[in-house]
């Protein structure tokens, strides 16, 4: 339970990463 969160957390800043790059 405790690797579920950790690997949405992993994602969620990865996604955000990649939109800013995209638009740079």
């Amino acid at each position: 339970k405790r690797n579920k969160p950790k690997v949405k957390k992993f994602i969620k800043p990865d996604h955000k990463i990649t939109l800013p790059k995209n638009v740079k």
